[in-house]
C-alpha cells in the first residue's frame, strides 16, 4: 500500500515543525514547497509583481483566528443541515483525528463528537449527499480502506459498506453530480489511480472508467458545476505538479478544458463552486505555498481575483461554499498547522456574479397544509439550488432539493416528513431556497 502518515512505499511529504517532521501529502510536495531563493528577495519580488497587476478587488474577512477545533490540515469540510462541518484528519503531532465539529457562522464551533464511528484516518474524502454526510476510504492504522460511512447528524455514524467497489485507497477526491457520489483517482497498493466510480446509495458502486483521459494523480481537486464534473491539477506518479483542467458529464468521457490555466501548476489546493464559477484557492506550485484565488465560468478561461488573499499561504486547506460565501478553513503553512477561518463573497467579480439567482416569487400551496405542500420558485439563471424546510429554531427539518437546477419555474413537494421519514408535528415551519446568494424564505404552517 502506498502509505501516507508514518511510512510505506512512498512517504507523503515532510515539513519541519518544532524540531519534528510532519507528513502532509507526498515527498514531492516537500520539494514543491521549498523556497528556491532567499525569503527577503522572494518577498520583494512578489510585492513588486503584485503592484504591477490590475487584479479585481476581492475582500476576505476573518471569522476567527483560532477556531475551537485544533489546528489541522487535509481535513474535509462540507455544508450540511444549515451548518459547516469539519470532519477529522491530521494535526501538528502527526496523529489523525476522527472528531466532528459544526458551525453556523464560522466563528463559533461545537464539537459534535470527539470520536466518530469511523476510525482515525487520513487521505479520505467526504461529501454531503442525500440528506447525509459521507466519509469515503482513506488509510488508518491497519492500512488502506474502502469503507463508506454516513451520518444524519454528525454524532451517529453508520457503516454503509466495508468494501466498496473501488480499491482500498487514499488521497482520492469525491464530488456529487447527477444524483450520485463520485470517487476519482487517488492511490492504492498498485500506485496512482485514474479510475472513476459512482454510487447513488454508497453501498453499490459502478465503474465509469478504469482509465480516465487525465493521468493518474493525487493532490488534485474536483467540483461539480452545471451538471459536469471538473478535475483540477494535482501531482502525477513522477511527482510532477500538474496544471490541467478536465471536465465530464458522465465520468467516463473526459475533455481537456485547458493544459495551461492562469494559475500554472498546483498541488494540495482546494476548489469550490460559487457565483456560477469554479474557484481554485491556495495550495502549492513548484516554488512556494500560495494564497491566491482564481475563478472560471467554463474551466478553460481563468481570471485571478487576488494574488494574495488576507489568509496566509497554505496547502492542504479546506474550503466550502456556504451561506452565499466562500470559506477557507485551516491548512498547513510552512511552519505549522492552522485553525483560522476566513470568508469572502467574491466582491469585485461581477463578471461571474450577476445577482440573486432565486427570484422572490416563492410560493407554498396549500398553506396551511395537512399532508402535502408544493413549493414553487423561479430561478433567474442555472444554479446549484438548495431547498430546505426549517423549524422555528432554524434547524433543518428536511432538505427537499440539493442539486443543479436549470433556469425557470421549479416545483418540489414536501410530504410533511423529516429527513428520517418521520411525520413532523403541527406548527410553524419555514421554507428556505438558496442559490448563490441570500435565501428566499416563506412561512409555512402545518395543521393537525
Amino acid at each position: 500500500m502506498v502509505r501516507g502518515i508514518r511510512g510505506g512505499e512512498v512517504e507523503f511529504s515532510i515539513d519541519r515543525i518544532a524540531g519534528q517532521t510532519r507528513l502532509i501529502h507526498g515527498e514531492a510536495v516537500r520539494r514543491l514547497c521549498k523556497r528556491s531563493v532567499s525569503p527577503v528577495l522572494a518577498l520583494v519580488v512578489f510585492v513588486l509583481f503584485l503592484a504591477g497587476r490590475a487584479a479585481p478587488a476581492m475582500e476576505w474577512t476573518e471569522a476567527t483566528d483560532s477556531a475551537a477545533w485544533s489546528p489541522r490540515y487535509g481535513h474535509p469540510c462540507v455544508a450540511f443541515d444549515g451548518r459547516m462541518w469539519i470532519l477529522g484528519t491530521g494535526m501538528n503531532d502527526l496523529t489523525p483525528r476522527n472528531d466532528v465539529w459544526s458551525s453556523a457562522d464560522g466563528a463559533t464551533w461545537t464539537e459534535v463528537t470527539g470520536s466518530a464511528g469511523w476510525s482515525r484516518r487520513y487521505g479520505y474524502a467526504a461529501v454531503a449527499f442525500d440528506d447525509k454526510m459521507w466519509i469515503l476510504g482513506g488509510t488508518d492504522s491497519l492500512g488502506g480502506r474502502h469503507d463508506v460511512w454516513s451520518s444524519y447528524d454528525g454524532l451517529t455514524w453508520t457503516r454503509v459498506t466495508d468494501s466498496a467497489g473501488w480499491s482500498q485507497r487514499e488521497y482520492h477526491v469525491a464530488a456529487v453530480n447527477e444524483g450520485k457520489m463520485w470517487v476519482l483517482g487517488g492511490c492504492d497498493s498498485f500506485g496512482f489511480c485514474d479510475d472513476v466510480w459512482s454510487s447513488a446509495d454508497g453501498a453499490n458502486w459502478t465503474l465509469a472508467t478504469s482509465a480516465a483521459s487525465w493521468c493518474p494523480r493525487i493532490g488534485h481537486a474536483a467540483v461539480t458545476q452545471n451538471g459536469s464534473l471538473f478535475v483540477l491539477g494535482g501531482m502525477d506518479r513522477n511527482q510532477n505538479a500538474l496544471g490541467d483542467v478536465w471536465t465530464s458529464t458522465n465520468g467516463a468521457d473526459w475533455l481537456l478544458a485547458t493544459s495551461s490555466p492562469g494559475w500554472g501548476t498546483r498541488v494540495s489546493h482546494t476548489a469550490l463552486v460559487s457565483g456560477g464559477a469554479v474557484w481554485l484557492l491556495g495550495g502549492s506550485n513548484s516554488n512556494r505555498l500560495l494564497n491566491d484565488a482564481w475563478y472560471s465560468a467554463n474551466g478553460a478561461d481563468w481570471t485571478e481575483a487576488t494574488g494574495s488573499a488576507r489568509w496566509s499561504p497554505r496547502s492542504c486547506l479546506a474550503s466550502v461554499s456556504f451561506d452565499g460565501r466562500m470559506w477557507v478553513l485551516g491548512g498547513a503553512s510552512e511552519v505549522s498547522c492552522l485553525n483560522d477561518v476566513w470568508y469572502s463573497r467574491g466582491v469585485g467579480v461581477g463578471e461571474v456574479r450577476a445577482g440573486p439567482e432565486v427570484a422572490s416569487a416563492l410560493r407554498v400551496e396549500p398553506n396551511p397544509f395537512r399532508e402535502n405542500a408544493t413549493v414553487a420558485f423561479e430561478l433567474r439563471s442555472p444554479v446549484y439550488a438548495t431547498v430546505e424546510v426549517r423549524d422555528c429554531s432554524g434547524n433543518v427539518v428536511r432538505t427537499l432539493v440539493s442539486a443543479w437546477q436549470e433556469a425557470g419555474l421549479q416545483r418540489v413537494r414536501w410530504d410533511g416528513s423529516d429527513k428520517r421519514g418521520r411525520s413532523v408535528p403541527a406548527g410553524v415551519y419555514f421554507v428556505h431556497v438558496f442559490g448563490d446568494g441570500p435565501a428566499v424564505v416563506q412561512k409555512l404552517v402545518r395543521l393537525q
